[in-house]
């Protein structure tokens, strides 16, 4: 065991890709692959960063459970994310639903991960974001954070 009991968080973070939103070259960001999550998100933070701010629309009124607490949101905004694999340009249509202060910049959901065939893969020491059937795929940074891993990949020796 890499790890002893009850310190299995220690050095995780989210699995984290570099996309494009609405354009194919400008407004980079983080997006987060989340399979707890429903539905896409996107802060109100990086929509305000972007070159040219989509319009805001209004839907039903969706009550968005947190581990923190419960929120109602409704507005949302759609989006194109560019990908850049090393086989080619990924482009996916994603309707966001706008978060006031979110600290992630954008998480994408079930909602978009399913409809796209999405996966989060670990092999061999790689961990990827693969794009359906497409052959396409783009590394994540591994959840490890490397400071917290000693030569040989341990963050602790039991």
């Amino acid at each position: 065991m890499a790890r002893p009991p009850r310190c299995s968080f220690l050095g995780a973070s989210a699995a984290h890709v570099p996309v494009n939103i609405n354009l194919v070259t400008d407004n980079h960001s983080d997006i987060i692959v989340d399979s707890g999550s429903n539905i896409t998100l996107i802060s109100m933070k990086t929509l305000n960063t972007l070159l040219e701010i989509p319009k805001i629309k209004k839907d039903q009124k969706i009550n968005l459970v947190q581990v923190t607490g419960k929120s109602s949101i409704s507005r949302y905004v759609n989006l194109d994310l560019y990908f850049h694999t090393p086989e080619g340009l990924i482009k996916i249509k994603v309707e966001a639903y706008v978060i006031k202060g979110m600290t992630t910049p954008l998480i994408l959901g079930n909602d978009f991960a399913d409809q796209y065939s999405l996966a989060v893969n670990r092999l061999e020491g790689r961990t990827f974001l693969e794009f359906g059937d497409s052959r396409r795929s783009l590394n994540i940074v591994n959840s490890i954070s490397p400071e917290q891993v000693d030569e040989g990949g341990h963050t602790f020796k039991v």
